[in-house]
């Protein structure tokens, strides 16, 4: 993996939309006090290393990422963009059902404008049925969601990197539209999130700076090489592409607490073990192809135990992978 991150510098936010429903809520982000913590813990979780400027990091480095979990999750990304200097912000991701594409292009240009250039898009072709449902937002069949998506993620790219743009396609048109302020990045990043192998992968070998998959490590490391087949199909070459995927941590000393949540997975990759047994997994996580490995803290308990948990992985784990 190329570097080591963490809450102090990346702020990645899941269902970054006010679209979501009480069953993905975390009610401690609910409240204002609630995202002051929010914002304590990207920085106490930036004790896991300093910045990469100051700590030159040697090849094949480990990437991690603090997640947090909030709705209105472009509110607060430009409220986290004003209020926090050196955070990369990102959702992960925004599904392109919830807005027109133009309309998200002028929204991220903003906020990229607010961060002075630290934001990363990542974007989705959608999947939650039931919010959509509930608040009549047309999703579609699968086939009819990724042709959406594939016109969205063209007319994105188009108004975040050129002057203007036009586009006309099934689901979404645009003529001769500006984007303007325009994003301070010349480049502003696009995230692609899912592992669809067939559309989705492929769109991501097209288009986007970054991909993102839920993965174990043998599941990753199927992923990677069919990304970088669609790579060469497309003429791209696969290192043009951060590779990314999260998985959720159960890390302590204590056996029996351990014992308890092991083979509990709930349809997610978890990582669960002592300090050694992790530090193997995510060595496997590199070596599968991961740059970036993300770490969700919504469970880990506690504030309290949120911090001890990041101390742990600090102290016992990241140093492996400086």
């Amino acid at each position: 993996m190329r570097r080591i991150v963490t809450g102090e510098q990346v702020a990645r936010l899941y269902n970054p939309d006010p679209f979501a429903l009480p069953v993905w809520r975390a009610p401690v982000y609910r409240t204002p006090a609630g995202v002051v913590i929010v914002v304590q813990l990207a920085r106490l979780l930036g004790r896991l290393v300093r910045l990469a400027a100051r700590h030159p990091l040697a090849a094949g480095i480990l990437t991690l990422v603090a997640v947090i979990w909030l709705d209105l999750g472009w509110v607060v990304l430009a409220a986290l963009a004003a209020a926090v200097p050196r955070l990369t912000l990102s959702p992960l991701v925004t599904s392109v059902t919830y807005r027109h594409p133009a309309v998200l292009a002028k929204i991220a240009a903003a906020v990229d404008t607010i961060s002075q250039g630290r934001l990363v898009l990542g974007v989705g072709a959608g999947w939650q049925e039931n919010e959509h449902a509930s608040y009549g937002i047309a999703l579609g069949t699968v086939k009819e969601r990724l042709d959406r998506f594939e016109e969205a993620v063209q007319i994105l790219v188009s108004l975040l990197r050129e002057p203007r743009t036009t586009f006309h396609g099934t689901y979404f048109s645009v003529s001769d539209a500006p984007n303007q302020p325009a994003p301070v990045q010349d480049r502003l990043p696009l995230l692609i999130g899912g592992g669809g192998e067939k559309r989705t992968m492929r769109i991501a070998a097209r288009h986007a700076d970054q991909w993102n998959t839920w993965a174990s490590p043998e599941l990753l490391t199927h992923k990677v090489s069919v990304l970088r087949g669609h790579c060469e199909e497309v003429g791209r070459d696969p290192a043009e592409i951060g590779v990314s995927t999260q998985a959720l941590l159960f890390l302590s000393t204590d056996e029996g607490w351990l014992a308890e949540r092991r083979g509990q997975a709930g349809g997610q990759p978890v990582i669960v073990g002592t300090p050694d047994e992790v530090t193997d997994i995510v060595g496997r996580y590199r070596d599968a192809g991961a740059d970036e490995l993300i770490l969700p803290d919504f469970t880990m308990g506690s504030m309290a135990r949120r911090i001890d948990t990041c101390d742990l992985f600090i102290e016992e784990v990241a140093s492996h992978f400086r």
